[in-house]
């Protein structure tokens, strides 16, 4: 009995899926193990103990990990990009204030 070929779409509708990466994310988890394990080459080629070449090592790994659990899990896509725009954009309008009052003040004297 010969097996029996069906056409399907599965490959464009599935995403790898480790732990709390899922998706485009889990780019994210190998670039934080590449960054864990660079560090933890370069610390210990330097003569630093292992407690403090581990610790070091895996803060990258960690802050990519609190990345994603908060700006990328159950968000938007540009869910992180947006909030880093919306945040520059309160600073430049913080700045301009007093500029924009001062224009204010001069319009109100007329």
């Amino acid at each position: 009995m010969p097996l029996e070929l069906h056409a399907n779409d599965n490959a464009r509708t599935a995403q790898p899926s480790l732990w709390i990466f899922r998706g485009p994310s889990v780019g994210l988890l190998v670039v934080g193990v590449l960054f864990f394990v660079c560090l933890m080459l370069v610390l210990s080629r330097l003569g630093v103990d292992w407690i403090p070449t581990i610790v070091i090592s895996a803060l990258p790994l960690a802050a990519i990990t609190i990345f994603v659990q908060f700006f990328v899990n159950g968000r938007p896509p540009s869910y992180a990009l947006d909030l880093l725009a919306l945040r520059s954009l309160s600073r430049q309008s913080e700045a301009l204030e007093p500029v924009v009052n001062r224009k204010k003040d001069r319009l109100k004297s007329f």
